[in-house]
């Protein structure tokens, strides 16, 4: 009696931490119901502490391959790494044959990596013939850009802004063509919802793009239950988590504090998260707020049942985003699974969806005055206008579910 072919699903997660390490242990779960093996290609320093937490129970087989300089933890990845990914994809997939192959946290789109697979095409053509390749964007840069910016009312400079928008269009078509040609099982999954909304998808080829849900990820356990923050604290909580750097509005949030000492007399800031090397020369100002009392931090690293408590004390979350941060959030699905609501920089796809969706209030970045009035403004827990922001929190997550996510990416 034949016994069934042995389906394996390849992860190529270099990065392998922050919010993108979630999606592939989301997605390694559900393959792994399904009776997948699941192996992942990532970086040679693979084992972080999320990783022993986030794939408890889900068997999967590393393969460390990928060069990353120590510490590194977002960006693109060199051309060393690129040449040392696409040569262990083309070895591991000539080895295991892989039914699927889920690309994340690799900058899919951008030109380098394009150009790497070009310049490899023939061989990635052999080895992964029409292999279903599920790269997933987390957010519509690519195909919006240049479409945020408000008009300008100088007909010549608006006319040079049609041709820029013109140009990044026709150059991202040319990106994904190409990328086409060199793994034609190709499929671009994207978490952004902005690209949806827009006729653009259509004329860049939304024949091979598929919309994702982006949901809170499954933990390894339910966090704590806790009393309401507001039965517990007198002043209004307010939560930050994660790696801290001048992209995820350290900078801004740390002139707040310095700005508008008067912000302690109705708020406790709660702080969990290191900073990155570039943003320790804020360390002393940090310090200086903690010490005044407007500020809690817990500079150090956290499990993830610990990292849910915190937020289920808190009220709000803050997410004071720099403009150039385009993506989705982990902590922004988290604090809708939690029913928390969420204070934001009014751009990119979490200012969209917070917006869109209900879930809190925006403010222009880098606009300190601006934030501080939003933040004087809040309701209170107590009343109404809270109650309905939370339920638009917990709607919007549990409309974005793993099994959804999961189904699709097994697929797609």
């Amino acid at each position: 009696m034949n016994m069934p072919a042995t389906r394996r699903l390849l992860i190529i997660d270099p990065i392998f931490r922050g919010s993108r390490l979630y999606y592939s242990a989301m997605a390694a779960a559900g393959a792994f119901a399904q009776g997948w093996e699941v192996h992942i290609l990532t970086r040679e320093e693979a084992e972080t502490e999320h990783y022993f937490e986030l794939f408890e129970g889900t068997p999967v087989t590393l393969h460390r391959k990928v060069p990353l300089p120590a510490g590194f933890w977002y960006g693109k990845i060199g051309g060393e790494a690129v040449e040392a990914l696409i040569g262990a994809l083309v070895s591991l997939h000539k080895e295991f044959q892989f039914e699927r192959i889920l690309a994340a946290g690799i900058n899919e789109l951008n030109r380098e990596f394009t150009d790497a697979c070009v310049a490899h095409r023939n061989e990635l053509r052999a080895t992964l013939g029409r292999t279903p390749l599920v790269a997933i964007e987390y957010d519509a840069r690519y195909l919006l850009r240049g479409l945020q910016a408000p008009r300008p009312r100088n007909p010549i400079e608006r006319l040079r802004r049609e041709f820029r928008v013109w140009f990044r269009r026709e150059r991202q078509r040319q990106n994904l063509r190409s990328l086409r040609r060199a793994i034609p099982g190709l499929r671009v999954a994207i978490l952004d919802e902005r690209a949806f909304d827009r006729t653009l998808a259509t004329r860049i080829g939304r024949s091979f793009l598929v919309q994702l849900p982006d949901p809170p990820p499954r933990y390894v356990g339910p966090a704590p239950l806790a009393p309401d923050a507001s039965e517990v604290h007198d002043k209004t909580r307010v939560l930050l988590v994660g790696l801290q750097s001048k992209r995820k509005g350290i900078e801004d949030f740390t002139r707040l504090l310095q700005a508008r000492p008067n912000l302690k007399e109705r708020f406790q800031f709660v702080l969990c998260g290191s900073l990155v090397a570039e943003s320790e020369p804020l360390r002393p100002k940090l310090v200086a707020a903690r010490k005044a009392g407007l500020l809690e931090w817990v500079d150090e690293y956290l499990p993830e049942v610990e990292i849910q408590r915190r937020y289920s004390e808190t009220d709000y979350v803050l997410l004071p985003y720099a403009r150039d941060f385009e993506s989705s959030s982990g902590v922004m699905a988290n604090a809708a699974r939690s029913g928390k609501p969420i204070v934001a920089t009014d751009h990119g796809c979490v200012g969209y969806r917070v917006q869109r969706f209900g879930m809190g209030f925006v403010y222009p970045s880098a606009n300190i005055a601006k934030m501080a009035e939003v933040l004087f403004s809040l309701p209170r827990p107590s009343e109404p206008e809270y109650q309905g922001l939370s339920t638009n929190c917990i709607n919007y997550a549990r409309n974005n579910s793993v099994d959804e996510f999961q189904r699709i990416l097994l697929s797609a």
